[in-house]
C-alpha cells in the first residue's frame, strides 16, 4: 500500500502527535508498505526520524502566516518562499508560534481551514503537486482537524481517499473566544463531508468528536497510540494473580485483586524492584510537557499533602518535560512553591532525551500526570507502563480506557489533590500491589500497544476505506449516478402532512390538521400555543411514541413508522432524546445510572458508554454528584441529569416538553443555557413545546399551534 502521512510539526518541541505519526510511519514501512511522511508547518522533532520522512517542510508556517496577513506574499516567487521554508528558520518561528495563545490565532485558523480557496492557496497547491508527481499515494492521512480544509482538494486532485486523525484538537479550539470557536466549528463541520474516515486515539475522543463534527459515530475509527519496542523492559516471568478492573456506571474503576484465569495472567519483571530496599526513597515520576494543561501544578499540591502521610516524609518527585516560553513564568512560580514544603524533594530535569526519559521512569515507583482536561491520547501513560511503572491518573478522557485495558494503575476523581495524594501513598507503601500493577501494565503494552500494533490497526482502517471506495466506484459506474462521501449522508427532519384523528362515539376528533415543516441538523424550533391545541400530540408523533393517522415523518432518511416494533425501539433509542417538564429520573438509580438508563435497559453498558456518561455529567456541572440519588439533588440538578440522559446516545432529534416549566427563573435560565450549548455542540435538531415566551424567543424558529395547525415563522 502506498500511504502519504501528513504530519504537523510543533515548533521545535517534542510533540506526542508528531511522535505518534513518526512511529506509525516507521512501523508501516517495516511491515512492507510504501510510506511517505510529509512534515507540515514546521520540521518534526522526534526521538528518531523515520526513513520515510521527506525532510522538506510543506505548508511552511512562515509562508502560511505571511500569506494570511498580507496579500503581497500570496504572489512572491518560489525562491523567496523557499528561503522562508528553511528548517532552522521554521524551527525558530515555530517556537514563537506555540507561545501564542489560541484566542489570538482564530483568524489564521479560519484562513487555513479555507484550503485552496483561502489566502494560502499557493501552499496547498504546492503540496498537492508534490504528492501528485513524487509520491502518487493510494491514500492520504491528515494530521488533525486544522488541515481538514484541504481534504476536498486532495481527494479531487489526487483521486484518492482521505483519512483525518483526531488527536486532541479540542483543547486548542475550546480556548478560542466563543464566537470564533463557533465559526471555526461550522467550517470544520462543512469540510467533514470531504473526509472518508476519521481516526481517533481513544473511544472517549471518538465519542466527543462525533458530537463536535456532527458525523455518525461509526465514521470514526479508534486506533490507540503505540510506542516503540525499545521502551519495553526485558521479557518477564509469570505470576499467579492479576488485577481485576471493573467499570462502574460512573466511569470510575473499581480496584481489587483475585486469582487470575490463564488468559489474564500477567508477568513479573525480575529487573524491577520498586521498594524501599533498593536504597532510595519512594519516588513519584512526571514525564510530560510542563504546562498547566498536563496537571503538574495539581501534582505539586498532592505532593505537599503526601509528605505529611505516614512513612512518606522522604518521598521525592522527578519532573521532566519541555517548557514553552508561554509557560515559563508559571513554571518558575511552581518551582518557587515547591521550594517551600517540598524543599530538596523535587528534581527538575527539564527537557530530556529518550535515554534520560527512560532513566527518569526507571527511577520512579509510581507515575502521575494528572491532566485537568480530558486527555485524548495518554501516550505518557503507555511509556510509563512499558517500563513497569504503575500510574495514578484522573478518571476522565482516555485514562479510564487505558487503565481498564492494561490493568496498570488506579483512577482518582479529576481535580482532587487529596484523593491523588492518598492513591500515591497507597501504592508507594504497598510494594506487592505496585509491582503487580506495573507487571500487568508492561505485559499489556507489549501485547497491544506497540507501534506495530498501531500500524496493523491503521492498515485495517486504510484497507476498509479503500474497499469502500472501490465498492462505491462500482455502484457509481453501474448506476450512472454520483455517490455521496462516506460522511455526507441524508440528514435532518422532514414532516409532511401530519394528521392525527381519534375515534369518538360521535365523530372523529381531529387533533392535527396536515402539519408540515423541515429542519436541518443544528436547527432549533419552539412551539407555543394554548393547551389542547395539539402541541403534545405533535411531540409524541415526532418522538415515535404515537403513529400519525396520515402523513409522514422522515428522520435522517428513515421513516420510523415503517419499521418493525423492535427496530422502531432501537431507532428511538439511538436517534431521539427526550427532556420532560418533570425530569422522570428513576429514584432508585444514581445520577450516572440514570444517564446510562438506555444502555442499562439493553444490558449493554460498555466502557465507552461509562466514559461518555461521566463526561456528560462533567459537562452539565455534576461530576462530583454522579453517585447521588435524585432525592439528593436539587430540581435544577435533576433537570441537568435529564439533559445528560437525553444526549447520551448522541440523538439526531432532541424533543423538550416544557423543559424549564418546574424551575425558578434563575435556574430555568441556567438550564436553558446548558440545553442550547449541548444541543449545538452535538448538532442535534432541537424542538421544544413551551408556554414561556422568554424560552421560545431563544429558538431559531418560533411556531404557534392553533387548533391543530402549525403557523408562524
Amino acid at each position: 500500500m502506498k500511504i502519504s502521512i501528513l504530519a504537523a510539526g510543533s515548533g521545535g518541541m517534542y510533540c506526542g502527535s508528531c511522535m505518534r505519526d513518526n512511529a506509525l510511519a516507521t512501523a508501516l514501512q517495516r511491515q512492507g508498505h510504501q510510506v511517505m511522511l510529509v512534515p507540515l508547518y514546521t520540521p518534526l522533532r522526534t526521538e528518531e526520524q523515520a526513513d520515510s520522512n521527506v525532510g522538506r517542510v510543506y505548508y511552511g508556517g512562515i509562508n502560511v502566516y505571511l500569506q494570511h496577513a498580507m496579500g503581497l506574499f500570496r504572489h512572491t516567487p518560489r525562491v523567496f518562499d523557499w528561503m522562508l521554508d528553511r528548517a532552522w528558520v521554521l524551527k525558530a518561528a515555530g517556537q514563537l508560534g506555540v507561545q501564542t495563545a489560541p484566542e489570538k490565532l482564530s483568524g489564521l485558523t479560519l484562513s487555513i481551514l479555507k484550503g485552496e480557496h483561502g489566502p494560502e492557496a499557493k501552499e496547498v497547491r504546492r503540496l498537492v503537486e508534490f504528492l501528485k508527481s513524487d509520491v502518487k499515494p493510494e491514500i492520504v492521512s491528515l494530521p488533525n482537524l486544522m488541515f481538514i480544509g484541504m481534504a476536498g482538494f486532495l481527494r479531487r486532485e489526487l483521486d484518492v481517499p482521505v483519512v483525518c486523525e483526531l488527536t486532541g484538537e479540542d483543547i486548542f479550539l475550546d480556548a478560542m473566544r466563543p464566537a470564533d470557536r463557533e465559526r471555526v466549528r461550522q467550517v470544520i463541520r462543512s469540510s467533514a463531508r470531504d473526509v472518508n474516515k476519521f481516526v481517533a486515539t481513544s473511544a472517549f475522543y471518538a465519542d466527543r468528536m462525533a458530537d463536535y463534527l456532527a458525523v455518525p459515530r461509526e465514521e470514526i475509527e479508534v486506533v490507540y497510540p503505540g510506542i516503540p519496542h525499545h521502551y519495553l523492559k526485558e521479557p518477564a516471568t509469570p505470576v499467579g494473580s492479576a488485577l481485576r478492573t471493573d467499570s462502574s456506571p460512573s466511569g470510575m474503576t473499581v480496584r481489587g485483586s483475585e486469582p487470575a484465569p490463564p488468559e489474564m495472567v500477567r508477568s513479573a519483571d525480575p529487573t524491577r524492584d520498586h521498594s524501599a530496599s533498593n536504597g532510595r526513597p519512594p519516588t513519584v515520576g512526571y514525564m510530560a510537557r510542563i504546562c498547566p494543561e498536563k496537571g503538574l501544578g495539581q501534582l505539586i499540591e498532592a505532593m505537599e499533602l503526601l509528605v505529611e502521610a505516614p512513612g512518606m516524609a522522604d518521598v521525592r518527585l522527578e519532573v521532566g518535560g519541555y517548557v514553552g516560553g508561554r509557560d515559563a513564568k508559571w513554571y518558575k512560580a511552581l518551582q518557587a512553591r515547591a521550594a517551600g514544603k517540598l524543599a530538596g524533594k523535587v528534581t527538575w530535569h527539564g527537557e530530556v532525551t529518550r535515554e534520560q526519559k527512560l532513566h527518569l521512569l526507571d527511577s520512579s515507583d509510581v507515575f502521575s500526570a494528572p491532566a485537568p482536561y480530558a486527555e485524548s491520547k495518554g501516550i505518557y501513560v503507555l511509556e510509563s507502563l512499558a517500563r513497569g511503572v504503575p500510574v495514578v491518573q484522573p478518571a476522565h478522557g482516555s485514562f479510564p480506557e487505558l487503565i481498564s485495558r492494561t490493568g496498570g494503575g488506579v483512577l482518582v476523581r479529576p481535580g482532587n489533590a487529596r484523593e491523588l495524594a492518598d492513591a500515591l501513598a497507597g501504592l508507594l507503601a504497598d510494594v506487592p500491589r505496585r509491582r503487580e500493577l506495573g507487571q500487568a501494565g508492561r505485559k499489556a503494552v507489549e501485547e497491544a500497544f506497540t507501534e506495530d500494533h498501531m500500524a496493523r490497526n491503521m492498515v485495517q482502517v486504510y484497507q476498509r476505506v479503500l474497499n469502500e471506495r472501490s465498492s462505491m466506484s462500482t455502484r457509481t459506474q453501474s448506476s450512472g449516478s454520483v455517490m455521496p462521501s462516506a460522511v455526507a449522508m441524508t440528514s435532518g427532519l422532514q414532516v409532511t402532512g401530519l394528521r392525527k384523528e381519534y375515534i369518538t362515539p360521535a365523530e372523529p376528533l381531529v387533533v392535527l390538521k396536515g402539519v408540515s415543516f423541515s429542519l436541518s441538523p443544528g436547527d432549533s424550533m419552539a412551539i407555543v400555543g394554548p393547551s389542547g391545541s395539539g402541541k403534545s400530540t405533535l411531540l409524541n408523533i415526532l418522538g415515535t411514541l404515537d403513529p400519525p393517522t396520515s402523513g409522514s415523518v422522515q428522520l435522517d432518511g428513515t421513516d420510523p413508522f415503517a419499521l418493525s416494533a423492535a427496530a422502531l425501539a432501537r431507532f428511538r433509542s439511538e436517534k431521539i432524546g427526550f427532556v420532560f417538564q418533570d425530569h422522570h429520573l428513576l429514584p432508585q438509580l444514581t445520577a450516572a445510572e440514570n444517564v446510562l438508563i438506555a444502555k442499562l435497559a439493553e444490558g449493554n453498558v460498555g466502557e465507552a458508554d461509562a466514559v461518555r456518561a461521566a463526561d456528560l455529567l462533567q459537562r452539565v456541572g455534576l461530576a462530583g454528584r454522579s453517585t447521588h440519588l435524585p432525592a439528593e439533588l436539587s430540581g435544577g440538578e435533576r433537570q441537568r441529569v435529564a439533559i445528560a440522559r437525553a444526549l447520551m446516545n448522541r440523538p439526531s432529534l432532541l424533543l423538550c416538553d416544557e423543559p424549564t416549566g418546574n424551575l425558578d427563573g434563575h435556574t430555568a435560565a441556567s438550564v436553558a443555557d446548558l440545553l442550547f450549548e449541548l444541543a449545538k455542540e452535538s448538532n442535534a435538531i432541537m424542538i421544544a413545546v413551551t408556554h414561556s415566551p422568554q424560552l421560545a424567543e431563544r429558538f431559531g424558529r418560533r411556531m404557534r399551534m392553533n387548533d391543530g395547525e402549525l403557523v408562524g415563522g
